[in-house]
């Protein structure tokens, strides 16, 4: 289960302030992230034979494509955390050959949350910088 666009926001008075403006934002476009990678990773998944027989005993994988976004209140702070996750037991081990070998894990949903939180955290450290330019 890939979890990797966790965002935590705890910190002191002018954070919290920032938060209360811009937490349904954050939201918003973690909920956006989330969704895109899932839908892109459900897009690109390998599709494996089908059993001898023509039928399908269980759901294939690629069908199994789950999000989730929470928002947190952890220690004074705040976490917001969105997840994209594939509810097959054996996804992780989905190494197709046209990835060369490589896990489809890592490839359809790891490296791309990894690229949208740190999107995301740019957005982020922007809005603070312009906050802190405004009041300093």
């Amino acid at each position: 289960m890939a979890r990797d666009l966790s965002i935590s926001l705890i910190g002191d008075e002018m954070l919290r302030r920032m938060l209360e403006h811009v937490q349904p934002s954050v939201v918003a476009e973690i909920e956006r992230a989330v969704e895109t990678v899932a839908r892109d990773a459900e897009a690109a998944w390998p599709v494996g034979r089908r059993s001898p027989s023509g039928r399908d005993r269980r759901p294939h994988s690629r069908d199994l494509f789950r999000t989730d976004v929470r928002v947190v209140f952890v220690g004074g702070g705040v976490v917001v955390e969105g997840s994209v996750s594939n509810g097959a037991d054996y996804a992780r081990y989905i190494r197709p050959k046209g990835l060369g070998g490589k896990s489809a894990v890592v490839e359809y949903i790891r490296k791309p949350m990894k690229r949208e939180r740190d999107r995301i955290l740019a957005k982020l450290a922007e809005i603070a910088r312009k906050g802190l330019a405004d009041n300093g």
